[in-house]
């Protein structure tokens, strides 16, 4: 029997948290002592298959993560990266990411998310914030062209 794939939304959550704890919460951050304390946190069980996934996504962000930043960087309207929240800046890296790197991931989907969890984990505005960021991005970078046209 095929083991399952974890779902999209609790990767996603996971991979955001995996982001958040491994660039701000912790110094030469060890993967594995990452995914256990996520585990923990979030009360869940992540199989070989699902951290294998966290790791190359977890590790594309990381090796990409100052060209992300700078890619954001039109789209902040007087900020830089380095002045956001600490969630607000893993959410965008995340949806980076997905955005990215995931086919079956539609842009709206990666922007809805991106809310729900700033929402979740991010202070008052967080939300609002996040939607005007990644809708510009969206836009600039050509993702929703690509969607719509459906290449």
């Amino acid at each position: 029997m095929e083991e399952k794939v974890m779902k999209a939304i609790h990767f996603r959550e996971l991979l955001f948290r995996l982001v958040y704890s491994g660039f701000f919460e912790v110094k030469e951050a060890d993967f594995s002592q990452l995914i256990l304390s996520c585990q923990e946190e979030m009360d869940t069980k992540v199989k070989e298959k699902d951290q294998e996934r966290l790791l190359q996504a977890y590790q594309w962000i990381l090796e990409r993560r100052y060209d992300i930043q700078y890619s954001y960087e039109a789209y902040l309207e007087n900020w830089t990266f380095d002045r956001l929240t600490k969630v607000d800046g893993s959410l965008l890296l995340v949806a980076a990411y997905e955005l990215s790197e995931r086919d079956d991931a539609p842009y709206a989907v990666v922007i809805n998310e991106a809310i729900e969890l700033a929402k979740k984990y991010g202070g008052e505005g967080s939300s609002k914030f996040i939607n005007g960021v990644l809708a510009g991005f969206v836009k600039g970078n050509g993702y929703a062209e690509e969607t719509l046209s459906g290449d």
